[in-house]
C-alpha cells in the first residue's frame, strides 16, 4: 500500500534544529517493492516534473548491493510513465463480450500494480488473460490514476472522489490510440480493483448510478472482484501521512487521509453502496501473509525516523481479513496465498492465486457470453416472429388436449411395427401417415406422442388443425408454425430467418407453396444436407379421405410414406370409460357391467363415450343409469339428432336465443373466444350470466365445451358438419345469416360512444382485441346483399 523510499543503508537519521538530514544518493537504480502496486504514477498531464524527479532522485540511497544485480535486470523503465486513464490492454477480433477494467491502488500505476518484481512479461492481464478460454473474448482494459506520494502542488487535495470522477470520465468519453470511442457500457463491464482501488471503484459506482450523465454506462457493471481493498480503512493510513508530512514531499495527501481505520469518508460509502451492492456480483480476496516492513518501507523509514516504532517490527499485516471483506449477502470471500504487495501480482500461470482469479472471471465471462447469445437469439426470435407473423407454438391446444389423455392409453401405437420402423431408422427422413375414423382419438393420440417425443429429447414441432378458427386450417398457417418451432431450435436456421426479415420479407400473406421454397426448400433442407444430414420424420394423423390418400400416393414416388391405421383404440376406450366411472357411486361389479356395455356400443368412438357418460353420470339409481343407456342411440348421426332435440325441448324462448348466439359463435367465429370475450359478445342481449360453463352445458345440447384453457369450441368438428346441415333446429342457422349476426356484433363494439375512453385501457377489454380484427372476416361471410351489414358498416 504504501510506496518506496530508498534509505542508505547502515546510516543513522537525526532530524530537527541544527540536526544533519540523511546522505542521499542518485548513483544506483531503485531495488525495493512497494506493499501496494508496485510504483508511484506521473502526473496526469505527462511524464513526472523535473523538481519531482530530482526530489526522489536526490532521495535514492543504496540499501542491499547484492540485491541490486538480481533485481536490476527485465523491469519497467519508468514506473511513472505508465498510461494515465483508461488503456485498452487487449481487445479480440470480435466485439468483445464483457470488458474487464483494472483499477490499481495508492502508489500502484496502470501496468506495473499488476507485474511481478516489475517484470514486464509478469503483467498478467494483458500477457496470460487473453491466452483463456472464454476470458479470451473480453476486453481488458486498465485504469491509472495520480495517486503517488510524491506529487506536490494542488494534487495535494485530490480526494478518493476526485479519482472516481476521472474513472467515470473514461469510461463515458475515453478514446483508443485511434481516438475512437472506447464505447464501454455497451457490454457488461467486470472490474478487478487493489486496494484503495476497490475504494475508488465503489464510489465511482455510487456515483455514476445517481448521473444521468454516467447512469447508463455504470448500469451496465455486473460484477467486482476486490483485491484486499480495505472497506473500514487501515491503521496504517494516519502513519504515512505524518511521514509525508516531514519528509522531502513536505506534504499530506487527503485520499490518505480518507483511508483511516474507520474514517468518517469511508463509513459514509459503505452505508451507501450497501444499497446499490445487490446489483453486483461481488467477490472479496484477502491476504493472509504479513508484508515485510523493514528499512525499506514506509513504516520502517517512520520507525527510523521517529523511534516510535520498534525496529523489531519486520512484519505486519496492512490489512485485516475484517477490513477487507464486506459481509454482504451473497459476497464470496476467498484468501489468497500473498501479502498486501502480491495480492494482485503473479509468478506464473500455475500460481495457485492466479488460478483463483482467473477461475472467478472466467466463470463470469462465460455466463455473460450465454446471456449474450441468449439476448441475441432473443432478438432474432423476434425478427423469426415478425417476419412470419406467428408468435408461439401451438402449446395451448397440445395443453388442452395433453389434459383429457387418460394414463394407459395411447401406448399400442409405441409398440407397432410400421410406428418402431418409422422412428429406429437414424438414417431414413421418412412420412408415417395415421389414418383413422372421426372422433376416434386422434387428437389425444397426437399429444401422447408430441409428449413423447419430447421426452425423448427429441427436437419436435407440431400443429393442429382446427376449421372453427381460420388462422389453424391453412397450410399456410402450418408452413409458418413448423419454421417458428424449428427456428427455436435450431440457431442456424433462426438466423437465416432473421436476415430474411431484415430484407423486408413478410410471409403471412404469401403462397404456401412459396413459403416451403424460401424457408424448407432454400434454407432448412439445404443447410440439413450440408451440416447435420439429421433425418427428418414427419408423421401425420388425419381421416381417410380420398384427396388425402392421393396426395401421399403421389409423396411415396420421392420420399418413404408409411400408412398405420389407428382404430387400434378398444382398449383405450375401456380405460377411458373406467376413469370416468371412477367418479360415480355404487359397487365396482356394476360400474364394470357398465364399462362393458359403453365400449361395446362405441364402435370406436370417444365422442360417443364422452358424451354418453355426460349424460349417465347424472342419473341417481342404477335403473336410471340402464335406462339413459339404452335411450342414447349407437353411431354419432343418431346421438347429434338426439342433441338437436333436446334443444328443441328448451321450455324458455330466452334459453332458445340464448342457446343460437352460443351455437353460433361457436361454429362461425374466426378463431376460438375464451369465456370472457364470449361474455362480452353476449351482451347486451344477456348482460349477466351467472356461469357459463352450466349455462352452455343446459341449453346447447352437449355441442359446445368450455375447454381446459377456458376456451369456447364445438365438441368435434363432426358437429359443426352435422349443424351446418341441421333442420330441426328452433332456429334458422344459415351460415350467411349467421356471418352477417356476428359481423353486426364486431362493428358495433366500435359505434359505441365511449369506445375512446374503453380502447385508452389497459388491458383492452374482453372482445374488443376481437372486434377490431374479426369484422372483416365476418362481412366476407355475410350475404353481398345485406342491407343490415352494409348500414352497419
Amino acid at each position: 500500500m504504501w510506496s518506496k523510499l530508498r534509505i542508505a543503508k547502515g546510516r543513522t537519521p537525526r532530524h530537527g534544529s541544527g540536526q544533519p538530514s540523511p546522505k542521499l544518493s542518485s548513483a544506483e537504480p531503485d531495488q525495493t517493492r512497494d506493499i501496494d502496486a508496485c510504483t508511484n504514477e506521473g502526473d496526469r498531464t505527462g511524464p513526472r516534473r523535473p523538481s519531482q524527479r530530482s526530489a526522489i532522485s536526490k532521495f535514492d540511497v543504496l540499501i542491499d548491493p547484492n540485491a541490486i544485480t538480481s533485481r536490476s535486470r527485465q523491469r519497467f523503465e519508468d514506473p511513472w510513465a505508465d498510461p494515465l486513464g483508461l488503456t485498452v490492454l487487449y481487445a479480440p477480433e470480435k466485439a468483445p463480450s464483457v470488458d474487464i477494467i483494472f483499477v490499481h491502488g495508492l502508489g500502484g500505476t496502470s501496468r506495473q500494480t499488476w507485474s511481478k518484481d516489475r517484470k514486464p512479461e509478469l503483467f498478467w492481464p494483458q500477457n496470460w488473460l487473453p491466452l483463456e478460454p472464454d476470458i479470451c473474448t473480453a476486453r481488458i482494459l486498465s485504469f491509472g490514476y495520480n495517486a503517488h506520494f510524491s506529487s506536490t502542488g494542488p494534487d495535494n487535495v485530490l480526494s478518493i472522489s476526485d479519482f472516481a470522477k476521472s474513472l467515470l470520465f473514461e469510461m463515458k468519453f475515453g478514446k483508443d490510440e485511434a481516438t475512437r470511442d472506447l464505447g464501454i457500457g455497451r457490454k457488461p463491464i467486470i472490474f478487478v480493483v487493489h486496494s484503495m482501488g476497490g475504494l475508488v471503484f465503489k464510489k465511482a459506482y455510487v456515483q455514476g448510478l445517481n448521473n444521468e450523465d454516467y447512469k447508463e454506462t455504470v448500469a451496465q457493471v455486473r460484477a467486482v472482484l476486490f483485491l484486499s481493498t480495505p472497506h473500514r480503512g487501515t491503521n496504517l493510513a494516519k502513519l504515512l501521512n505524518r511521514v509525508l508530512s516531514v519528509s522531502i514531499f513536505s506534504h499530506s495527501k487527503q485520499y490518505i487521509a480518507e483511508l483511516t481505520r474507520n474514517s468518517s469518508s469511508v463509513e459514509d460509502l459503505n452505508e451507501v453502496f450497501r444499497n446499490l451492492a445487490p446489483r453486483l456480483r461481488i467477490f472479496s480476496f484477502y491476504e493472509t501473509l504479513q508484508t515485510v516492513a523493514g528499512p525499506k518501507t514506509m513504516v520502517s523509514f517512520a520507525s527510523w525516523f521517529y523511534g516510535t516504532i520498534p525496529s523489531t517490527n519486520a512484519l505486519q499485516m496492512v490489512l485485516e481479513k475484517d477490513s477487507s471483506i464486506l459481509g454482504y449477502p451473497g459476497e464470496v470471500s476467498q484468501p489468497l496465498n500473498a501479502d498486501h504487495h502480491d495480492v494482485c501480482k503473479f509468478t506464473s500461470q500455475q500460481d495457485p492465486n492466479y488460478k483463483s482469479v482467473r477461475s472467478v472471471l472466467k466463470t463470469l465471462v462465460s455466463t455473460y457470453i450465454e446471456l449474450d447469445r441468449a439476448a441475441q437469439s432473443l432478438t432474432t426470435m423476434q425478427k423469426v416472429e415478425d417476419l412470419l407473423s406467428v408468435c408461439d407454438a401451438p402449446d395451448d391446444d397440445y395443453t388442452s388436449l395433453r389434459a383429457c389423455w387418460k394414463l394407459g392409453t395411447c401406448e399400442w401405437i409405441l409398440s407397432d411395427p410400421a410406428f418402431v420402423e418409422w422412428t429406429q431408422n437414424p438414417f431414413l427422413s421418412s412420412i408415417l401417415w395415421v389414418h383413422a375414423p372421426p372422433a376416434s382419438g386422434k387428437s389425444i393420440l397426437s399429444s401422447f406422442l408430441i409428449n413423447y417425443f419430447k421426452e425423448s429429447g427429441c427436437s419436435c414441432g407440431f400443429f393442429f388443425f382446427k376449421y372453427g378458427e381460420s388462422t389453424k386450417r391453412s397450410l399456410n398457417s402450418l408452413l409458418r408454425s413448423l419454421a417458428f418451432q424449428a427456428a427455436r431450435d435450431v440457431p442456424v436456421f433462426q438466423e437465416a430467418l432473421g436476415m430474411l426479415c431484415d430484407d423486408g420479407l413478410k410471409l403471412e400473406k404469401m403462397e404456401a407453396r412459396t413459403i416451403w421454397q424460401k424457408l424448407y426448400v432454400n434454407i432448412l433442407f439445404k443447410w440439413n444436407i450440408s451440416a447435420s444430414r439429421t433425418p427428418i420424420r414427419v408423421i401425420v394423423l388425419s381421416r381417410q379421405i380420398p384427396a388425402i390418400t392421393r396426395a401421399f400416393d403421389r409423396a411415396s414416388t420421392t420420399i418413404p410414406v408409411t400408412a398405420l391405421c389407428g382404430d387400434h383404440n378398444a382398449e383405450d376406450i375401456r380405460l377411458y370409460a373406467a376413469s370416468e366411472m371412477d367418479y360415480m357411486h355404487g359397487n365396482a361389479e356394476f360400474r364394470l357391467e357398465i364399462v362393458n356395455e359403453i365400449a361395446e356400443r362405441a364402435q370406436g368412438n370417444f365422442l360417443w363415450v364422452h358424451l354418453a357418460l355426460k349424460e349417465i353420470l347424472l342419473c341417481h339409481t342404477q335403473g336410471g343409469i340402464k335406462e339413459t343407456l339404452e335411450e342414447i342411440p349407437s353411431g354419432m348421426s343418431s346421438l347429434y339428432q338426439r342433441m338437436e332435440a333436446a334443444i328443441g325441448t328448451l321450455a324458455r324462448t330466452s334459453d332458445k336465443i340464448l342457446a343460437k348466439m352460443i351455437l353460433t359463435w361457436a361454429t362461425y367465429s374466426r378463431r376460438s373466444l375464451d369465456a370472457e370475450e364470449l361474455i362480452c359478445a353476449l351482451r347486451p342481449e344477456y348482460p349477466a350470466v351467472i356461469d357459463l360453463r352450466h349455462t352452455i352445458d343446459q341449453v346447447c345440447g352437449h355441442f359446445v365445451i368450455v375447454d381446459s384453457n377456458n376456451q369456447i369450441h364445438l365438441v368435434h368438428q363432426t358437429a359443426r358438419e352435422y349443424l351446418a346441415k341441421a333442420s330441426n333446429l328452433p332456429f334458422s342457422f344459415n351460415a350467411q345469416t349467421a356471418q352477417e349476426e356476428l359481423f353486426v356484433k364486431t362493428i358495433s363494439v366500435y359505434l359505441d360512444p365511449h369506445v375512446r375512453t374503453k380502447l385508452s385501457q389497459q388491458p383492452l377489454p374482453p372482445f374488443y382485441a376481437y372486434a377490431a380484427t374479426s369484422w372483416g372476416y365476418h362481412l366476407n361471410g355475410s350475404s353481398a346483399g345485406s342491407d343490415n351489414a352494409l348500414s352497419s358498416l
